[in-house]
């Protein structure tokens, strides 16, 4: 497989991951959200609420910004031959992958991110196996990719959830009306 197809593949993956948390993510907070509050008193109300004020609409948005986010990334790392930029992106991502599957085991019952989770796991297992033999990677700047990469998620992520609500009043008031009910809540 040529370095270019491994790196696309990533696209591929991430996109069947963030689908399954689009698909499932309000049902399984609907039929999850009190236990895990009863559980985890101290924090699964404060985790919960940044996912449970998220309207499907504001979501889907959210998860479009980082697909277009990672194909920039992606397009760029292929068309320069970065591949260490690359690894660094893979690295950063599976660190993501391997927080959910820690949360699945916490929690111990079917979360909407889990099954992604797992063949994103293998996908990264496979990348790490297959890019070696492509390009060497340097250990230092594969960590130090790693970290800018990791950094980025986080940043990105914490500007989504601050945009998130901006998105649904702006939906709210442009297609909803005063009175009508607002973008957010559980599924309808």
């Amino acid at each position: 497989m040529s370095a270019a197809s491994l790196m696309w593949m990533l696209v591929a993956v991430f996109i069947a991951h963030e689908f399954e948390e689009m698909i499932m993510l309000k049902p399984w907070l609907a039929k999850q959200g009190s236990s895990i509050k009863q559980r985890f008193p101290r924090l699964g109300p404060r985790v919960l609420m940044l996912y449970e004020r998220l309207s499907p609409s504001a979501l889907a948005l959210a998860i479009l910004e980082q697909l277009l986010l990672l194909v920039a990334i992606v397009v760029v790392c292929v068309e320069q031959r970065l591949y260490l930029v690359w690894a660094g992106l893979l690295a950063a991502y599976t660190l993501h992958i391997v927080a959910h599957l820690l949360q699945w085991l916490i929690l111990r019952v079917y979360c909407p991110f889990v099954y992604s989770s797992v063949l994103s796991l293998a996908f990264a297992g496979y990348a790490a196996l297959q890019l070696p033999a492509l390009t060497p990677l340097p250990w230092l700047p594969l960590l130090a990719w790693s970290l800018g990469m990791l950094l980025l998620i986080v940043l990105n992520l914490r500007l989504l959830h601050g945009l998130a609500p901006r998105f649904d009043r702006w939906l709210e008031q442009r297609y909803l009306g005063p009175g009508r009910g607002g973008a957010g809540g559980a599924c309808d």
